[in-house]
């Protein structure tokens, strides 16, 4: 079964490529793009991780981190933040990654594969040999 991954941003260009980068890679990709939209879209989607922006409009990341683990089922599911500053010390930390932006491909997906698995073999698909 694929897995789901729910990127939540406002920057379009990076989402478009964030989806880009992850469907190739084998996984699902949902969008959202600010903080009320993306409780509603966690539980539409009902993502196995999801890849948070720490400012967001209606909402920052911080914010949507608590809310989510407020929603019944998704008390562990991973997030991972993401932002071009590091988070302020002597937060409660409740995600399980902080990614600094710009993003290095290799580190997202390195990180994505060790919270939730690499993406399930694509199958091969066979050809006809004359």
């Amino acid at each position: 079964m694929t897995k789901t991954i729910l990127v939540v941003d406002d920057e379009f260009d990076l989402t478009s490529t964030l989806r880009a980068v992850l469907e190739r890679r084998g996984y699902r990709a949902e969008i959202c793009s600010n903080g009320r939209e993306a409780i509603e879209c966690v539980t539409e989607a009902e993502p196995d991780l999801i890849l948070l922006d720490a400012m967001l409009p209606l909402g920052n990341g911080y914010e949507v981190v608590e809310r989510i683990r407020m929603l019944p089922g998704f008390e562990k599911t991973p997030v991972i933040l993401m932002n071009s500053v590091p988070p302020p010390e002597g937060r409660t930390v409740r995600w399980q990654a902080f990614l600094k932006k710009p993003l290095a491909v290799k580190s997202l997906m390195d990180t994505i594969e060790k919270l939730i698995g690499p993406p399930p073999a694509q199958p091969v698909m066979a050809t006809a040999t004359a």
